[in-house]
Order: structure tokens, then sequence, then C-alpha cells
């Protein structure tokens, strides 16, 4: 909550690249190090005929490979990062959705996002106490105080995995969808679309849909980075007494379920302080949390907020307290929630929020929601309208999967996801992730084919640097992939994202990132493995198209 930095040491990647001779991991040490060679000296140097070879070795590396930060998928341990390429005023967003991670919370596709210095949506960490400590299993690495939709008023798997089934990287634009079929089990959908949208050179926002199917009661949570929020366009009325679970349920009462790692309730007594809206809430309102900070990472000279636009039609929105571990040095005492109801059985839910990270001055004026034409589900596809102040209007348009649409203001597009970019009237810049077309006024911008499909043949691991799929079609000459995102679609619970990292006429390779999953049988070896790609398999490599004015 609050605190954050970089793990390792220069020393530790020093050690690793004289193991693996990874110039990567040369040029990580050399900017932990801050360009010194000597502070890369291992202290067992003084046996080596030269002590400095190591540290000339990694500089000489390292300068091949420039230390860049970029956009991530780390598939199998289940987080993936957009972030901007500089680091000076940089921001980042992440998501989560590990499968099988041992310490982890019951957090399936929650998100973070850093801008001006501080975490803008502050995990709560590590608990207060381990074991069977009630507030570990009911509040801390519980659903619902997490930035994720809790399904139910029950936590929900315990790190289930989740699958990435679109990852594009188009500054200013970068989005990545992900869905998790075991969060709860018996949900059609539960899956989540975000995009880091930058709107200068030192601010970005985040759009955030998360679409739900089945189920009962899903409730959106969000906490920004401080003890008290303002809320705009929103009537609320405080609870005089008991907390989210109800006014006749204290703090801390467990009312739904047994203390200790079996509870399964909805962790709804551990928020207090609490204000619900009256009624349904049709309109759209902001909540602003102004950052506060207690471990020195706020700038001297700047006033941190996080601004959330909601455009999501709810049956309650309420705002409430909850605390982060209180016995961490440097914690807030406290954080302020804002939770999104939309209550019943067999609920349907498409919520769909703006976050603006900003300085003292908001740079968005305004985020309303655009009239669709499709014919796909009413919850499949969304179009909204992002207003800066310096006469900037994105269009960001959403289709769970690709379809044709046409958005209020003539805009029509065939695909999964785009945006259209006008600076005081006039197109400045289109984005299109796997789509084949999109038109807006006179200009008409195409990608056939959306994304290049085919199903997998065969595969071969014998060389562990160079992992091969085979394809049928087989990805076509003369087109730029490697470095691209192939996905591929199985029941396999771990995501099955790669980077291309080279083509062959009838194959693509993972480079040394495995294909295997593990043993079949842990305890006989000689039964075989695993894999994560498997003949027949259908693979998806999407195309993105762009124009700038």
């Amino acid at each position: 909550t609050g605190y954050w930095g970089r793990p390792g040491a220069a020393q530790f990647y020093a050690r690793g690249y004289r193991l693996y001779r990874d110039p990567a991991m040369a040029a990580t040490a050399m900017r932990y190090a801050d360009g010194n060679p000597r502070a890369l000296r291992q202290a067992d140097a003084i046996f080596d005929a030269d002590p400095t070879a190591l540290e000339k070795e990694i500089a000489t590396a390292a300068a091949s490979v420039p230390f860049t930060v970029r956009c991530e998928h780390l598939g199998r341990y289940g987080q993936a990062v957009l972030q901007t390429e500089k680091t000076t005023q940089g921001r980042a967003l992440w998501i989560h959705y590990g499968k099988g991670k041992g310490h982890s919370h019951s957090d399936c596709l929650t998100i973070g996002v850093y801008a001006k210095n501080i975490a803008m949506l502050p995990d709560l960490g590590y608990p207060e106490y381990t074991a069977a400590w009630p507030k570990r299993h009911a509040w801390t690495a519980h659903t619902i105080s997490h930035e994720t939709l809790c399904v139910n008023d029950t936590r929900s798997a315990y790190s289930p995995g989740g699958k990435i089934n679109l990852f594009g990287v188009q500054p200013p634009l970068r989005v990545i969808d992900v869905a998790s079929k075991g969060a709860y089990p018996k949900l059609e959908t539960y899956r989540r679309t975000v995009a880091m949208v930058d709107a200068s050179e030192v601010d970005s926002y985040v759009f955030d849909v998360f679409r739900a199917r089945g189920g009962r009661n899903h409730r959106l949570s969000y906490h920004g980075p401080a003890a008290a929020a303002t809320v705009a366009g929103l009537d609320l009325v405080k609870q005089e007494k008991g907390t989210f679970a109800g006014p006749e349920i204290g703090f801390a009462e467990f009312y739904d379920g047994k203390k200790g790692g079996g509870y399964r309730g909805s962790g709804f007594m551990y928020l207090y302080d609490v204000a619900r809206s009256a009624e349904t809430v049709a309109a759209p309102f902001t909540v602003d949390w102004k950052a506060e900070d207690k471990r020195g990472r706020i700038l001297a000279g700047t006033e941190p907020h996080l601004r959330l636009h909601a455009l999501t039609s709810s049956s309650e929105v309420a705002l409430a307290s909850g605390d982060p571990p209180l016995n961490k040095r440097g914690n807030p005492r406290r954080l302020r929630y804002v939770i999104q109801s939309r209550l019943g059985d067999n609920v349907r839910s498409q919520f769909v929020n703006v976050l603006e990270p900003y300085d003292r001055t908001p740079f968005i004026r305004v985020v309303r929601r655009l009239e669709v034409e499709h014919e796909v589900d009413s919850d499949a596809v969304i179009a909204v309208a992002v207003e800066l102040v310096n006469g900037t209007v994105d269009t960001l348009i959403s289709c769970e999967e690709p379809a044709r649409v046409r958005v209020e203001g003539g805009i029509e597009f065939d695909g999964q996801f785009a945006m259209v970019r006008r600076v005081n009237g006039r197109i400045k810049q289109l984005r299109m992730s796997r789509g084949s077309r999109l038109a807006v006024d006179d200009l008409v911008i195409s990608g056939e084919p959306a994304a290049f499909t085919g199903k997998v043949t065969r595969i071969d691991v014998s060389d562990p640097n160079d992992h091969r799929v085979f394809l049928d079609p087989p990805l076509p000459p003369g087109v730029d992939l490697v470095g691209r995102p192939i996905h591929f679609v199985n029941t396999v619970s771990y995501d099955t994202t790669f980077d291309i990292k080279a083509i062959a006429d009838d194959s693509i390779s993972t480079g040394g990132i495995t294909l295997v999953a593990g043993f079949k049988k842990p305890d006989d070896y000689t039964a075989g493995v695993r894999y994560l790609v498997n003949p027949g398999d259908r693979y998806v490599v999407p195309c993105f198209t762009g124009l700038d004015q």
C-alpha cells in the first residue's frame, strides 16, 4: 500500500549474467549500477586471474542490448504490464491473472496504475498476520478489497488463471483483454479489457471495460490512494451504523461463514463508514481521490489525484472505508472504496469506467457513452468519447470479439478495438486492433486480414532455446510478424500467448520460452510431459493498423 520499488540489485543481475550470459540480464545489471561497471564486481572475483573481466564483459554485452522499458505479458506467471517507453514522467498499468501461485490473493483480473510517481490503485499487500488470521482471508486477500469484480457476494477462486485474448501496443494506445474461466467457474463470462491511452507526454488515462455474465450481484470495487474521496453527479445517503454488509452487521463481525482459511463469504463486514445511493444510478458520475503519502513518493510541488469517470447503470453505488494492514510502517490508516453493484440473479454486466491520474488540474473535460449500432450481444460492444481540455477528442471502441459496428458520429468499424483521435475537429490518429476496416469521415484504413488464423499441426521442444510450433496454414512470407503475440486457443488453464521470436516456412519459434507445462506424473518421469500447446489447437495472430496525420 504505497510501498513499491525495483526488486533485486546490481550484484544480483550481474550474477545472473555470469550464470546465463543473457545480454538482457547485463543491461539490467548496468541500469541498477547506474552505469558504473565497478559496482558489479563479485565478491569471489579476487580468485580470478582478472577480477575486472566480468564487469567489462557485462558492460560490453549491455551496450549491445540497451535497457528499455516496454509492455510485457508474462503468461505462465500470469501478469502483464502496459507502460510508457520513457521512464521520465512514466505511467504504467498492470493486470494480474496468475495460475496456481503460492502466497496469492483471490484477486483475478485485478489491476494497478502507476502515475505521478505513486501507486494510484494501491494493493493492500502483505497481511498483518498469516495462518488463520481472520482479516487475512476475509479482507486483505479477499476479492472485494481488490480492484476487480466480486460475484455472488463471495470471494473468487484462489489463483485460478486467465487467458489473454488481445495484446496490442500502438502508442498512444496500448490494450490488453484477459478472460478467466476459473475465477467463478459457473459464470459464462468473466473478462476485462483495459487500455492505457497517452493524452500527452506526461499524462495517460485508462479505459476499463469489465464484462460478466451469470451469477448474482456483480460488484466492481475500486479504491484510490487516499482515505477520502469527492463525489460529483451522485447523491449518497450516509448509513448511520453497521458496515457494507448491512446496518445490523458490525465491523469484523462474521455473519456468513467461519473465520479462517475456509472463509468464502462476502468480506463486507470489513467495509465501514458507508454511504449509499438512494436509488438506481443511471447517470454518469465521478469520484476523485487526492493522493496521500507517508512514504515520500509525492514529488515536491505536485498534488497527484485519481479521478474515476463511471459510465455504468448500477442498482446501487456505495462509498466505504477499508483498512490496509495496520502493522506495516508507512501504510495509510484507511482507504476509501467505491463499489458499483448490479444486483439480481443471472446478471449480465458491462462495467465501463475511465481512470484519470492527474496533477492538480484534470486533463479530461468529460467522458460520455456513444450510441452504437451492431448485431451482437448488447454487452459485447461499447464506445465512448473522451474529451480532453486541450481540444482533443478520443473515440474508443471495444468489442468483446471482432464485430461490425457503426458508432455515433459516422464511424464505421469492423474489428475488436479501435481509437479515433481528433484534435480541434481534425483527425489526428487512427488505431485498429484485430480489425479489417475503420472508416471515419472520408478516411478509411484497412487491415486485411484482421488476424492470421489456423491450426497447430505439431510441436518440437528438442532444442530448449528454440521451441517450435508448426502451423497450418503457415504465416505468410513477406509479413514482419516477429515480436508480435500469437494466441493459442485451447483448454489449458495457463495463458498460452507467446511472442513470436522467429518464423520459418511452416513454423514459428517461441525461443527459450517453453511449451512444456509439466510432467504427466510428477513421481514417474518416464510417463512423459504435458504441453501448453498441442496439435489441433487454434492459433490467432492479430494484426494492428494505424495512421498518423
